[in-house]
């Protein structure tokens, strides 16, 4: 939601810009759920998104408001010194906020290639998993894959799906990404292993990739596919899919902490009912 609102104050339209709107946010997500799963700790750099950057966001939103015209005013070109040409301030806060997650990420990356490269004996926190170097890199790979799989998607679209779709794109991609770091979140508290490639998110890359490429190939430029009819499948799978995990997790959780989570116990329904205070076991 918070992409939708900020490209539309942007007025960013439907393309890479509001692509990039997306991953600006969700990468830094990604990579600390990433972080957190191969060291054990969350650790928040100095400067981090959950802060500074909703604080920056909030700042932005506040003066706009002030403005009788924010849409002109962000469009209004200006030439950067040391770069010439013009750019649209818009573009121009676009590419420093990205530039400013670029930081967190990087920091996200180099705690889990110290930890994993520190020997065991003198980590922090002894893990009982074996988990090298190369195995988180492969981990996180498909996210990396998977953005840039999105971008151009995107751009070369043969059929411009995202112009057509600009909300169910961004929620599809959204649900991916939202899928994705769900995963990593129950290994983690689970103390499982990770194994992307077994995740049915991957599916509807595939497909799409699939049928975009032969669009791209064909002669007149149609994919075997009508593309917006291939999003509504695909947005459709992808959230069954995380409905289908939530459900699995919430069940797992109630049958290990013996608490029912669908259903109110009848002892309880029986106390409500009388205006008794039950009292804990």
């Amino acid at each position: 939601m918070s992409t939708f609102s900020a490209a539309a104050l942007f007025q960013y339209g439907a393309g890479l810009r509001t692509l990039t709107m997306l991953f600006m946010a969700s990468s830094q997500f990604f990579f600390a759920a990433w972080d957190e799963y191969y060291r054990g700790e969350f650790i928040l750099p100095y400067v981090n998104g959950p802060n500074e950057g909703v604080l920056i966001l909030a700042a932005i939103y506040l003066l706009s408001s002030l403005m009788g015209d924010y849409t002109s005013f962000w469009h209004v070109k200006e030439t950067l010194p040391f770069i010439g040409g013009s750019f649209q301030r818009c573009d121009i806060a676009l590419v420093l906020c990205s530039t400013s997650a670029i930081p967190v990420i990087l920091t996200h990356v180099y705690g889990v290639y110290s930890y994993s490269t520190t020997p065991r004996e003198q980590r922090k926190r002894m893990d009982t998993r074996t988990r090298d170097l190369h195995h988180a890199f492969s981990t996180a790979t498909p996210y990396c894959v998977g953005v840039i799989l999105a971008c151009l998607w995107v751009r070369f679209s043969p059929e411009g799906v995202a112009a057509q779709h600009p909300r169910l794109t961004i929620w599809f991609i959204g649900i991916l990404f939202s899928y994705a770091v769900a995963m990593i979140q129950v290994a983690h508290v689970c103390d499982g292993d990770l194994a992307p490639c077994r995740w049915p998110c991957i599916l509807p890359v595939f497909i799409i990739s699939c049928n975009c490429v032969l669009g791209l190939l064909s002669p007149d430029n149609q994919p075997p596919i009508h593309e917006p009819l291939l999003l509504v499948f695909v947005s459709t799978f992808a959230l069954l899919s995380w409905l289908t995990m939530v459900i699995a997790v919430l069940r797992d959780i109630s049958e290990a902490l013996c608490l029912p989570v669908w259903t109110v116990p009848l002892k309880i329904q029986a106390s409500c009912r009388s205006g008794k205070i039950l009292a804990i076991d």
